[in-house]
């Protein structure tokens, strides 16, 4: 089996399972808006239960299911299309395709079950004068709550990023650097 199909194997059955049994502790032991403090000022753990998207996007709309579902099943053909293709020398982008892959499906699955997406995981600026900047200027002080699916996009967006941004630039100028200009080979002079 062709190592960017291993890597696929790996990065999605352990970010689904992970994010599966994440989520599914929290709706089983946790009330809904429960919070608790790990960070004061930064971090809390807080079940919420999210029927849009992050800021509550598409949560009112009657067709927010059937277009979540459409833009999943896009992103799974558009990525397994993708990683066919793929070399087997581009790890980094196998792994960005899977965590993509990986989180899409997590989420896809709550939706689908309980038409909302389990969420626990809250950021926020609790020092002054930040906090009230940022409730002044765009009306939070809080990251939307996420959960280890949205974790998984992040990571393999940033992943595809670095890819394009730093790797690919590299490994182009290597090779262009190992070939000549004239491209038939080096030549000697005598």
């Amino acid at each position: 089996m062709p190592v960017r199909y291993r890597i696929f194997l790996v990065v999605v059955s352990a970010s689904l399972l992970l994010d599966q049994v994440t989520k599914a502790w929290f709706r089983d032991h946790w009330s809904i808006r429960e919070r608790r403090t790990v960070i004061p000022g930064f971090f809390d753990l807080v079940r919420a239960e999210n029927p849009g998207a992050a800021w509550g996007m598409f949560r009112d709309s009657a067709y927010r299911i059937p277009f979540f579902v459409a833009v999943a099943l896009v992103a799974f053909v558009v990525i397994i299309g993708y990683l066919r293709k793929l070399p087997d020398d581009q790890r980094v982008l196998a792994t960005s395709f899977s965590l993509i892959f990986a989180g899409a499906a997590g989420n896809l699955v709550d939706r689908v079950r309980f038409q909302r997406v389990t969420d626990f995981l809250d950021f926020y600026v609790g020092a002054e004068p930040v906090r009230s900047w940022l409730i002044d200027t765009v009306g939070s002080n809080h990251w939307p709550v996420f959960n280890v699916a949205d974790i998984a996009i992040s990571v393999g967006v940033g992943l595809f990023a670095l890819f394009v941004l730093i790797i690919e630039p590299r490994q182009a100028r290597a090779a262009a650097e190992a070939s000549p200009p004239d491209g038939r080979g080096a030549t000697t002079s005598a």
